[in-house]
């Protein structure tokens, strides 16, 4: 089901999702608790986890910052919304990606981006969001001269040299991120910011960040700890 919000512009905040998903989303993961244990339990198990970059980790395409402030403009013109409300919006985006790749480095864990586009302009967005300190590997199609459909994903394992049972996938392209992901055995979720979360899909969907935040810790919580 569509998420709907109360601006013009149809945009749903990172924190509206958060409060959202704290008043409504609880008796969800309550009632599917089995189900959360048991993601959360496989996430607990991976050493490394992979996003996709635009539209994920991302979640809003831009080539450069006038290019952004570009788009912001072209959306207030559209939608009068004020800039300064899309430029807050923006900055949450960066601060949900900054946190969830910070928590998961915190908890020992690994982070590979693998994602479509030019190497050194993925590498000025990922140094821009922020994150770069949190990323492991980067990964883009032009580097590697194949499509995530041609075998990108099995590429990225072999060069880093792990398994794909070793990592869990986070894309928000079924087709571009998920499907090939899945076809390497690797675990994936479906990120889909307009649709609900539904931990019962195959693949699992979020609509967040902070859910698959929440799934994280959650299975590091319920890791039982080794004895000194």
């Amino acid at each position: 089901m569509p998420r709907t919000t109360s601006l013009s512009h149809g945009l749903v905040t990172n924190d509206e999702k958060a409060m959202a998903e704290g008043n409504a989303g609880s008796p969800y993961l309550a009632c599917k608790r089995d189900r959360v244990l048991q993601l959360s339990d496989t996430l607990a198990k991976k050493k490394w986890i992979g996003f996709d970059l635009d539209d994920t980790l991302h979640e809003f395409r831009r080539a450069s910052t006038a290019a952004s402030i570009k788009v912001l403009e072209a959306i207030r013109e559209k939608y009068g919304v004020p800039f300064a409300t899309l430029k807050s919006q923006y900055d949450e985006i960066l601060r949900w990606s900054f946190k969830l790749t910070q928590n998961y480095k915190m908890l020992g864990k690994k982070a590979v981006v693998i994602t479509e586009g030019p190497q050194d302009a993925q590498e000025w967005t990922v140094e821009n969001l922020g994150i770069s300190p949190y990323v492991d590997y980067l990964a883009t199609t032009n580097h590697f001269k194949i499509s995530k459909t041609d075998g990108l994903f099995n590429r990225v394992l072999e060069r880093i040299g792990i398994a794909p049972s070793d990592v869990a996938y986070v894309g928000d392209n079924e087709h571009r991120d998920v499907i090939p992901a899945i076809a390497e055995g690797i675990f994936s979720f479906h990120f889909a910011e307009t649709l609900d979360c539904d931990l019962e899909a195959c693949p699992p969907r979020i609509s967040s960040l902070s859910q698959l935040e929440d799934l994280i810790l959650c299975g590091e919580e319920n890791t039982p700890q080794q004895e000194e």
